[in-house]
């Protein structure tokens, strides 16, 4: 989580693309997202950093948030998924980065 003196940031998993057994039996799609959030914490925005389907076999996990000199930086992990076994491949576990610019609101 990160605090701008206005707003909260918080970097999360959405796993609402999942099997009706839970997220971590069957079907299970996790995606990055960004929310914004007032000093009451109220929900002001909600940004998909992500978007895969099932049909990407991709795997993200592990995101956080740090604010430095007016921009956003997510940072998540993701790895590819065994097309047979749907299970996470590891060895192919790379990090990324989005940069997000705050700007004023008037």
């Amino acid at each position: 989580m990160a605090f701008d003196g206005q707003r909260f940031y918080v970097s999360y998993l959405d796993t609402s693309d999942r099997d009706a057994a839970g997220p971590f039996v069957g079907h299970y799609c996790p995606n990055v997202h960004l929310a914004a959030f007032d000093r009451d914490w109220n929900l002001v925005e909600d940004v998909a950093v992500t978007s895969f389907t099932d049909a990407d076999q991709r795997f993200t996990g592990r995101p956080w948030v740090i604010l430095h000199d007016n921009r956003l930086y997510v940072s998540y992990d993701m790895d590819e998924l065994d097309p047979d076994t749907h299970q996470e491949r590891l060895e192919t576990q790379q990090a990324f980065v989005s940069i997000y610019e705050l700007t004023q609101n008037p």
